[in-house]
């Protein structure tokens, strides 16, 4: 039988807040540019990009609102998670260490957010400059961010463990 986890009211840190603030500034700011430029957009884009980062297949200029969107999606889901930390499964959960745990994996899911916003800016951003620049984010892109989730992932996890 699993026993609910009590609920908690664990203000806002400071670096939540500066993250989200960088998200939204992020999604906001890649929003108006996109808008900006949309005449400067190609009819035809590129949609997918091989492992060296090199466009293999193109589409309709309006697939370059797709990363934007799963970003926005994600950046919402994520902020409906971190709401709710009390939900989450945690390591040796005491009532001694219960709110620094909270706070803890809730500051885990906030990194992740600008972390995620981030690399879907950078997939628009590399979707914009594939038709106009010698620009090639995709191919060193991906491992980074994987790298930079993990080390994310692991510095958490590893905090939660010494809690």
């Amino acid at each position: 039988m699993q026993v609910s986890q009590p609920k908690l009211i664990i203000d806002r840190t400071v670096p939540e807040r500066i993250s989200d603030f960088l998200s939204v500034l992020l999604l906001a700011g890649a929003t108006v540019l996109l808008a900006l430029h949309w005449r400067d957009i190609p009819a035809e884009i590129p949609i997918h990009f091989n492992g060296k980062g090199e466009p293999d297949r193109y589409g309709g200029k309006a697939f370059i609102w797709a990363p934007m969107a799963l970003a926005s999606v994600m950046w919402m889901v994520l902020t409906l998670l971190e709401r709710y930390p009390h939900v989450y499964n945690y390591i040796n959960l005491t009532e001694a260490n219960r709110e620094k745990q909270y706070l803890n994996a809730r500051m885990m899911i906030n990194l992740m957010k600008l972390e995620i916003v981030l690399f879907f800016v950078c997939i628009s951003a590399e979707i914009y400059a594939a038709g106009n620049y010698d620009f090639n984010l995709l191919a060193w892109g991906m491992p980074v961010f994987l790298l930079l989730l993990a080390l994310t992932l692991a510095f958490f996890i590893n905090r939660a463990r010494k809690l």
